[in-house]
């Protein structure tokens, strides 16, 4: 990818606290709860996943991560469902849903690849978006 890469963040569908996340902790356990972004990253242990480090060292996307209490007034509006990434473009904006998250079936390579090209396919849209209408102007 050529143009500047927009800011990217991921959204984990659990608070960053400690009553946080023992809330989702318990939650998991009892079948009440799922993130699929933090089984991609993470998983049960606190510490990151070798093959989540390993996908975000081989993409040329930045992508910070958050959760729900961290996130500032604008991207809480975007955000229609955590887990989430959003992206900012002229403003906060969902760019992949939970479902679509979910379908990276725990493969954290995977969903670098749909978010590389999801990226590329909004910048294509945005720069023709740019773009001045040219008209066609002839000399009689």
């Amino acid at each position: 990818m050529t143009q500047s890469q927009p800011q990217l963040v991921g959204v984990y569908n659990a608070k960053g606290s400690l009553v946080g996340e023992l809330t989702y902790i318990s939650k998991k356990l009892l079948g009440m709860g799922h993130c699929a972004l933090c089984d991609l990253s993470h998983g049960w242990s606190p510490r990151e996943k070798t093959s989540w480090r390993s996908a975000c060292q081989q993409s040329d996307l930045t992508l910070t991560m958050l959760h729900l209490d961290e996130l500032d007034d604008a991207q809480i509006q975007a955000l229609k469902q955590a887990p989430a990434i959003l992206v900012y473009l002229d403003g906060w904006q969902e760019l992949m849903s939970h479902e679509e998250i979910k379908a990276s079936e725990g493969n954290p390579e995977h969903l670098f690849n749909e978010l590389e090209s999801k990226v590329e396919s909004l910048l294509e849209r945005h720069a023709l978006k740019q773009k001045p209408n040219m008209k066609s102007s002839h000399n009689v």
